[in-house]
């Protein structure tokens, strides 16, 4: 079986981050992929850009100071994998 990734996902699991999607509605197979890696997954209709982010911070137990967002088919460069690498929360809390 071919295994589907998508570029958002792909790009940032060798951070070893905590990732949280918040499922919309995805009618692809983006829920499937999303379930086999260590992703903790939510669902919420899709109101408005600022309800889902609403939800997103109210559902997902974030303990970090900052975070990033970024839609299945977004990526995140090397230069900004690289930052994120080095991120550090000490320096921001």
């Amino acid at each position: 079986m071919k295994r589907i990734t998508y570029p958002g996902y792909s790009s940032i699991t060798d951070l070893h981050a905590s990732i949280f999607f918040l499922n919309s509605g995805s009618t692809d197979k983006t829920l499937n992929i999303y379930k086999e890696g260590n992703v903790v997954v939510k669902s919420d209709r899709f109101k408005s850009h600022p309800k889902q982010w609403d939800v997103a911070l109210t559902v997902f137990n974030i303990e970090t100071p900052s975070i990033i967002a970024l839609n299945a088919d977004q990526i995140a460069i090397l230069e900004l994998f690289y930052q994120l690498k080095s991120f550090r929360n000490e320096d921001y809390a």
